[in-house]
């Protein structure tokens, strides 16, 4: 707790230096919340999971509204970072609740970790349109903190996701908050709700009979090329060509 209580004696003093040569924004001042949320998860002895979400959840609605407010921002890159690696950039403001729950967790690299597992979890939420008390119960909902953050590492680490991050050249860590529209976080259209947000259910239409299914057994990895011809409540999908994936095998020494 000590190490956590290191960077709360100054933060506050340093906010008002800083933005006195800062513009002014219409927002609520962002920067002073997260500095409370800080300073009382630091002050706090002991924390149940319903409270720790709802400090998750309130970190990430201030890192949304920071990316649309680029004045409050400028004051939050330069806010109190001591003790905290790889501090926000001007141009990062599309990482924004990335670095809000950074701050949130306080110096100290086992606080950073924590904050990178808290991001892991919740990212593809916040992707999905999730925030406020939606984003509060759908963490419950979906199963809690560790098996969301553990499927994010399964999609990470499977073919497909390596191939994504391959040739996109992804941040995973901290670039998927990218995935806005302007300043709009991007919200599915009608998705149901009582479904993971990462799981949709396609109708999909073949150029011919894919018997290599049959031959191939089950599961087996395939690569699609594929058109979307629906998405949303109904969604439908024409595959164009399709192959399978064969790994392998090591040889012994």
């Amino acid at each position: 707790m000590s190490e956590q209580n290191a960077g709360n004696g100054r933060p506050r003093e340093h906010l008002k230096e800083a933005g006195a040569s800062q513009a002014k924004s219409d927002s609520p001042n962002l920067v002073e919340q997260l500095i409370d949320l800080r300073e009382s998860r630091a002050n706090r002895r002991k924390i149940n999971r319903a409270q720790l979400r709802r400090e998750i959840v309130t970190a990430c609605g201030l890192g949304v509204a920071l990316m649309k407010d680029e004045a409050m921002w400028h004051s939050f890159c330069l806010a109190d970072w001591s003790g905290i690696r790889n501090p926000p950039q001007l141009f990062e403001q599309q990482k924004a609740v990335f670095f809000a729950l950074k701050y949130m967790c306080g110096p100290g690299r086992e606080a950073q970790s924590e904050a990178s597992f808290y991001f892991g979890a919740v990212n593809a939420l916040i992707r999905d349109g999730y925030l406020g008390e939606e984003l509060y119960d759908a963490i419950e909902r979906f199963g809690g903190l560790k098996k969301l953050n553990d499927e994010r590492r399964a999609r990470v680490e499977s073919p497909y996701g390596k191939a994504i991050a391959a040739s996109a050249k992804l941040d995973l860590i901290s670039g998927e908050t990218a995935a806005t529209t302007g300043s709009s976080i991007v919200k599915p259209p009608n998705h149901s709700y009582n479904e993971h947000p990462s799981k949709w259910q396609f109708n999909v239409k073949f150029p011919s009979y894919p018997r290599i299914f049959e031959d191939a057994g089950i599961p087996a990895v395939f690569l699609f090329e594929a058109q979307i011809a629906k998405f949303g409540e109904k969604c439908e999908m024409n595959v164009l060509k399709f192959q399978r994936v064969v790994r392998k095998r090591r040889q012994r020494r």
